[in-house]
């Protein structure tokens, strides 16, 4: 990567979920307006999440804005809205597959799987399916509902999310004893993220800055969640979200108010700031 000469922040990366999104999951007219102004005076925002990749263009039409983004926890790499894959890791569960189907059907589990072109295929059993509440349920449509796991999931994807609901949820470092050969992490709702080893946010977040010459005294990070920990340790300059786990907030060097305070847009209205007492 290219050296910083004056260690001035040129790129943001940014969570969705918890952290530009409020508590309502939606982008508030304060954030939208500084995040536009950001963009503007020439500083270069990346989107980084959990989410898959139609979400985030779904999302970026909705802003009107063109900007790359991170999804799928770090699997993949976009260069924009409607852009090109730029980075991707796919996850290949070959003789693993009824192990994992097993697992989630003994546990009450639903199995959210994201493939690389944005689609979503779920399995679940109908246990888990009577503990949701009506409008979290309308979020599982029934077309995207795999009768066949065993067909359906064989197909190369990018993340798999295993989603609980209850008291007792599974930490990631107990399905990575179960499921060595494949990396988990814990991306908020109760859900630990299945993809391949070296899958993270840090990750895609290092190819890309290596890919347009920034220095990672130029970079800054804002997030809230356990799988935004590896980008926040990645960048020059770090910000956990008010709201966050301590865990989070120990891995960043400084806490931005919450999420329903704007403290996503107080970071970028004060980025410049902090990157020149840093």
């Amino acid at each position: 990567m290219t050296n910083s000469s004056n260690n001035k922040i040129r790129l943001i990366a940014v969570d969705l979920d918890g952290t530009l999104f409020n508590s309502d999951h939606r982008v508030s007219e304060t954030t939208q307006t500084v995040l536009q102004q950001t963009l503007a005076s020439g500083m270069q925002v990346i989107l980084a999440t959990g989410r898959n990749r139609t979400f985030v263009n779904d999302l970026l039409h909705q802003l009107d804005l063109d900007i790359p983004y991170i999804c799928s926890g770090g699997a993949m790499l976009i260069s924009g809205r409607d852009g090109e894959v730029l980075y991707s890791k796919i996850l290949q569960l070959n003789g693993q597959l009824p192990a994992v189907i097993s697992w989630a059907e003994s546990h009450q589990t639903c199995l959210l799987t994201e493939y690389a072109d944005g689609r979503m295929r779920w399995y679940s059993t109908t246990e888990f399916l009577d503990k949701l509440t009506p409008g979290i349920r309308a979020e599982f449509p029934i077309q995207d509902y795999s009768q066949n796991p065993l067909i359906d999931f064989a197909v190369p994807a990018v993340k798999i999310c295993f989603l609980q609901m209850g008291e007792s949820v599974a930490s990631a470092a107990e399905l990575e004893r179960v499921f060595p050969d494949f990396q988990f992490v814990y991306s908020g709702y109760n859900c630990q993220d299945l993809t391949a080893l070296g899958v993270d946010k840090g990750n895609a977040l290092a190819f890309y800055a290596e890919q347009h010459g920034y220095s990672q005294d130029e970079i800054a990070a804002i997030g809230d969640q356990t799988n935004d920990i590896s980008m926040l340790r990645y960048a020059g300059l770090s910000f956990a979200m008010g709201g966050a786990p301590e865990e989070v907030k120990l891995a960043a060097q400084f806490i931005a108010p919450s999420n329903d305070d704007d403290g996503a847009a107080w970071v970028m209205q004060n980025i410049h700031s902090f990157s020149e007492n840093h």
